[in-house]
């Protein structure tokens, strides 16, 4: 592809490119630097009142045949032309003048307009036929991506998606960070890009306070029914130059971002998932977290900059976990984390709650002395609990997981990926009310092992024969010995646990023990089993006792 055709608009420099116009041998006389001016069109004349009848935008071609004689009425011209804001005056020598006057050249530069003299005679109609042709062309390619772009939009509110998908969208079709802001409230909502979230706030500050060295911008509003305006949409010119056609596409996902925002939940998803894109991004491995600009960060999120002691916490689904679970809309996980704001509002404890890219909420409460974990911990939880108990997804368990108490903003980081690896560990089969991200536990381990070849080697062997019995004969062995397992071979609780008959149990045990030649009552024996059948929770590689299966002994 052509140089030329790369660019979304054409310009009087490119202009020059193309064929036509490089055959007339130009010469730049004045205005070199505006020759990036655009062209909306191309406009020829040889008379002294041409300005009269352009608009803006044109490129004019004339022979000088309507040039006056005086220097001031030449002047006059040229500033006509000028002040219409067209993109460019080229004048072809040696057809009717030899030279372009001083006069001309003098006030085309002293007005920044763009002076071309061509030194060979060229069939004008070429010029504009090409020139058109790409005016043309490039307008129906910005249309075009404009709605590619829609169509990308509203297929990803199709799919589900939220509105910060679409603005990570909008920031890729712009090449540049997107900023959603709500009137008279700030900055809801940003996509950094490929930028650093410090250089997105410090470009949007200079723009906002209108400083010399803000970045480019454009600006859409998002407006809502009978013409209300909610907020605005900008994209920064931080990471490229802004074009023509971004205008188009941020009109295009503002009307898709307005339905959005016109759901209840939409701002308030939006506010979840900021704070959560700051905490993530604490989170990340290897991440180097520079403290000032984390606080910075932090206190624009409404974080006491005073508060010293910090205590991060994991809440997430526990079905997530589960093999073939649904996972739960960001609609319901908006709305715990509105209660627990709320909570935590009234009690007038400063916190950073925020939704986790895949579902759940990262939180950082402050505190005023490290004595107070358990009890914020365990207040937490309530919230927490109570909040999914009322929210869309009635009934879903949630597992906490607390971290340590941490003083710098890269420890509250590693304490929540600690605390996120924990809820990985222990979310299958929550059995307590919140969990110490700290603790040493089997299921951390059995976790951190879950890629491990010997691991499943190990899992596959002990339990192989049991699943592939389960499967061909409707039994449920494995059930058997995780139960039994679970009650340390004690046949009379386990009988009670499976709803059987004692005798029906031994009689269970007994084909068990004769699938594996084991003893099962052989403590060794019992505890490769229940290393097994924990470790398997994670591995997802049998099939599950539960399925297919019959209420008969077995």
């Amino acid at each position: 592809m052509a140089e030329h055709e790369s660019e979304e608009e054409i310009t009087v420099a490119a202009a020059l490119r193309l064929g036509p116009l490089s055959g007339g041998v130009p010469e730049v006389l004045a205005g070199a630097g505006s020759l990036e001016n655009p062209i909306r069109w191309v406009h020829t004349g040889e008379w002294l009142e041409m300005a009269s009848v352009l608009r803006g935008g044109e490129l004019l071609l004339t022979t000088g045949m309507g040039l006056p004689e005086s220097p001031a009425t030449q002047r006059r011209f040229v500033a006509s032309l000028a002040e219409r804001a067209i993109a460019g005056l080229v004048i072809e020598l040696h057809t009717s003048i030899d030279q372009v006057p001083s006069a001309v050249i003098a006030e085309a530069e002293a007005r920044s307009l763009p002076l071309i003299a061509l030194h060979r005679e060229i069939p004008f109609v070429e010029v504009t036929e090409a020139l058109h042709r790409e005016i043309v062309n490039r307008q129906a390619l910005a249309l075009e991506r404009a709605e590619e772009a829609h169509r990308r939009f509203t297929e990803l509110m199709l799919d589900g998606a939220g509105v910060p998908e679409v603005l990570e969208a909008m920031a890729d079709l712009v090449g540049n960070p997107i900023i959603l802001e709500k009137a008279d409230e700030g900055v809801l909502y940003h996509q950094a890009h490929s930028a650093a979230d410090a250089a997105v706030r410090a470009a949007w500050d200079a723009v906002t306070h209108r400083l010399s060295e803000a970045p480019d911008h454009v600006s859409v509003e998002v407006k809502l029914g009978r013409g209300r305006t909610w907020g605005t949409i900008s994209a920064l010119a931080v990471c490229s130059p802004l074009r023509r056609h971004d205008r188009i596409v941020l009109e295009r996902g503002a009307s898709v971002v307005a339905l959005a925002m016109l759901q209840r939940e939409g701002e308030r998803s939006l506010a979840a998932r900021q704070r959560g894109q700051f905490l993530a991004r604490l989170m990340e491995v290897g991440a180097a977290v520079d403290e000032r600009e984390a606080q910075a960060m932090a206190a624009e999120l409404g974080f006491n900059r005073r508060a010293l002691l910090r205590l991060p916490v994991v809440a997430v689904p526990a079905y997530r976990w589960s093999l073939g679970a649904a996972p739960s809309s960001e609609t319901a996980s908006a709305s715990i984390w509105h209660e627990l704001s709320r909570e935590l509002a009234s009690m007038r404890i400063s916190a950073i709650t925020g939704l986790l890219p895949r579902d759940g909420l990262a939180i950082v409460v402050a505190l005023r002395t490290a004595a107070n974990r358990e009890q914020v911990a365990s207040w937490i939880n309530e919230v927490v609990r109570r909040a999914a108990r009322g929210g869309l997804d009635a009934g879903v368990e949630m597992v906490v997981c607390v971290g340590s108490v941490s003083r710098s903003w890269a420890q509250v980081g590693a304490e929540l990926r600690d605390a996120l690896e924990m809820s990985n560990a222990v979310g299958h089969e929550p059995s307590q009310e919140w969990y110490d991200a700290g603790a040493v536990r089997l299921e951390r381990l059995l976790w951190a092992l879950r890629d491990d070849h010997a691991l499943r080697t190990f899992v596959q062997r002990r339990l192989e024969p049991l699943a592939q019995h389960d499967r061909e004969h409707r039994t449920q062995f494995l059930e058997t010995v995780e139960s039994y397992c679970a009650h340390g071979g004690r046949m009379a609780e386990t009988a009670r646990d499976l709803h059987l008959q004692r005798q029906s149990l031994y009689k269970r045990i007994e084909r068990i023990r004769d699938l594996i030649g084991e003893e099962l009552s052989d403590p060794d024996t019992r505890l490769g089993l229940h290393l097994a059948l924990r470790a398997r929770r994670y591995l997802g590689t049998l099939a599950s006792a539960g399925e297919n299966r019959t209420n008969g002994d077995g």
